[in-house]
């Protein structure tokens, strides 16, 4: 018996540069076009991916833009799946809270906005660096892409 294969899911392999999180962004947008999605939906997630990817690019890629980043969206049944894959060492969040006021700085809560926009998020350590899931359920599935395959991988 094969396995079940997903609605539709793209793969993007890009250099870990933080000019390439927008344009993920505007990729995600056209991926997830006929998805049932609020707006805000759509932005929550758009911003969860965002400081995933900017996490990827700035502490995940020691090499800078010679390191790659994977990235794939992936729509089974009424899961919304993304998958941010990076070089760096790898970490794993003991816990993840909003900071004390006092203790506030430029960043350091893009890991507590995931976790708010976002049904799920899971990180993974790998040997070659640090996978970051995070999943959205959707108001019903999303339809198949029209006359294109729903696989395509990318690299640039």
């Amino acid at each position: 018996m094969s396995e079940a294969q997903p609605n539709r899911y793209l793969e993007l392999d890009v250099p870990a540069e933080p000019q390439v999180v927008q344009d993920l962004r505007r990729r995600f947008d056209e991926f997830v076009q006929g998805c049932r999605m609020t707006d805000d939906e759509r932005e929550g997630v758009k911003v969860a991916l965002s400081e995933a990817c900017s996490n990827a690019v700035c502490h995940g890629s020691p090499r800078g833009n010679w390191n790659r980043l994977r990235v794939r969206f992936q729509v089974e049944g009424d899961l919304l799946s993304l998958e941010i894959s990076d070089q760096g060492r790898g970490f794993y969040p003991n816990e993840i809270a909003l900071p004390d006021f006092e203790e506030w700085k430029p960043s350091g809560r893009g890991l507590f906005l995931m976790q708010a926009l976002v049904d799920e998020v899971e990180f993974e350590r790998t040997a070659v660096g640090t996978v970051v899931r995070l999943r959205k359920r959707l108001n019903g599935a999303c339809p198949e892409a029209d006359g294109v395959s729903p696989a395509v991988v990318e690299s640039r």
